[in-house]
């Protein structure tokens, strides 16, 4: 029995045979499949069920106005006219041109291998994300654990922790330099800060112990400290790295407890002063902060004492043993461990020539000229080094090195011409500005603290 169905083409409502497959539209002679389409059972004789041959010849394209009667008229049996157009079954086109039509519907459908390939490759970027992101929380446990990998044994995290280490050096000196260095930074960094500050503080106050009364005629606020956060990962690291030392172990923990307690004192008293709050108490506040900075100041010095007790022979040793182990090689390693001798031998020789009622001049003048030799050396072999892999830091020695060398010559010739710090030099000096003067020995300790600190970080 017919059924009226809709052409998806042109929208008119045509009948069509539930037994046929494919339907051809009447009006603008549109093919489609069947959404009716029920096959009927396959007779007894077993022939194929299929689209019945056209009566007459095929019929063409439709004209381009639109529907066009077939040529005849309409077949017998047909329905009237609907809207003016005629119904009914309209002869089905060839059945090769069916199965043209179906293959080329079947190509332009839209194809799955995108989507999969696209599945695939953003699961693997998320196993990625989640691999790195569980190996980093491993390593970084493992860095914390050990302190910078000190006590780790494997070959990689070993050279991630020390560098490669200066030429021929075991691990147990690549362990001990770096730990070394660690507590170095810290003091030669903030003791010498420190020290400024508090003879800045003191320089107007009549009596220490009593502290100020605010009625002085010149108020100095002692600095603010600088960030200490750098030294207390340094000193937390080389907590764990070998080889033990439990005395420096010890008296860096009490140094930087002082450390940290001293920065929000100074902090605190800087405020004060510079905003003169002193007139609004009568300086009660200020002799409050007096007696915890001195406090702190004498607790800091002790353990900045102790530190230097255990690091100064501990250096000493390590420098002597990489002196022998570079002999044969006369590059950048073996010039940098002689320029920290002669550095500390020329300062050791001109601080005891700043207290002598007569300085030896000759003497003073051979600590220079052998440090500025080696410092010459150490710039020659870093030169002919280019192209090559170079210590980190080294740059900063090196300039460092000659801000040394110049306040040392400042200093002989003022040895030598017999000039005394004038009186406002003299009033810098005990302000703890003494850095500033030409030719003063402050001068001169200033640009060798700067120096141990950047030799400090010198890698391999």
């Amino acid at each position: 029995m017919p059924k009226t169905i809709n052409c998806p083409h042109c929208k008119a409502p045509i009948q069509v045979d539930p037994a046929m497959a494919l339907f051809t539209c009447e009006y603008c002679g549109t093919q489609g499949k069947n959404t009716v389409y029920a096959p009927a059972a396959p007779p007894a004789g077993g022939a194929p069920v299929g689209v019945p041959p056209p009566a007459g010849p095929p019929p063409g394209p439709p004209p381009p106005g639109g529907y066009s009667p077939p040529p005849g008229g309409p077949p017998p049996g047909a329905p009237a006219p609907l809207h003016g157009r005629p119904q009914g079954p309209y002869p089905p086109p060839p059945p090769g041109q069916d199965i043209l039509r179906l293959r080329a519907a079947r190509k332009t459908s839209t194809p799955k291998w995108p989507f999969i390939l696209g599945g695939g490759v953003l699961l693997l970027m998320v196993g990625m994300v989640i691999v790195a992101v569980v190996f980093g929380v491993k390593s970084s446990k493992k860095r914390k654990r050990y302190g910078g990998y000190g006590k780790y044994k494997s070959k990689y995290k070993s050279r991630y922790a020390l560098g490669r280490g200066f030429p021929g050096e075991s691990y147990k000196d690549k362990s001990l330099n770096r730990k070394l260095g660690s507590y170095e930074q810290c003091i030669y960094r903030h003791t010498p800060r420190v020290l400024q500050s508090r003879a800045r503080y003191l320089s107007w106050i009549d009596d220490s112990a009593a502290g100020p009364s605010c009625h002085e005629r010149t108020k100095y606020a002692p600095r603010k400290l600088m960030s200490i956060s750098a030294c207390k990962t340094a000193v937390r690291n080389a907590r764990g790295m070998t080889p033990e030392m439990d005395d420096l172990e010890k008296a860096a923990k009490r140094y930087l407890a002082a450390l940290t307690a001293l920065e929000p004192l100074q902090r605190s008293a800087a405020r004060y002063y510079k905003q003169e709050d002193y007139e609004d108490d009568d300086c009660k506040k200020g002799r409050k902060l007096h007696k915890k900075l001195m406090a702190r100041w004498d607790e800091l010095i002790e353990w900045d004492r102790a530190m230097r007790k255990e690091l100064l022979p501990a250096r000493r040793a390590l420098s002597k043993r990489r002196l022998k182990l570079s002999k044969g090689d006369r590059g950048v390693a073996y010039r940098f461990v002689r320029l920290r001798f002669s550095a500390a031998k020329m300062v050791k020789t001109l601080r005891k020539q700043a207290n002598a009622a007569e300085a030896d001049l000759p003497k003073i003048r051979k600590a220079i000229v052998s440090y500025g030799d080696d410092l010459d050396e150490l710039e020659d072999a870093y030169r002919k080094s280019r192209g090559k892999r170079r210590p980190y830091y080294m740059s900063l020695v090196k300039s460092r090195g000659r801000a040394l060398h110049k306040a040392a010559k400042q200093f002989r010739r003022a040895r030598q011409s017999g000039r005394r710090p004038r009186s406002y030099e003299q009033k810098m000096i005990a302000r703890g500005a003494g850095w500033l003067v030409k030719g003063s020995i402050h001068r001169v300790e200033y640009d060798y603290n700067y120096l141990l600190e950047y030799a400090a970080k010198v890698k391999f």
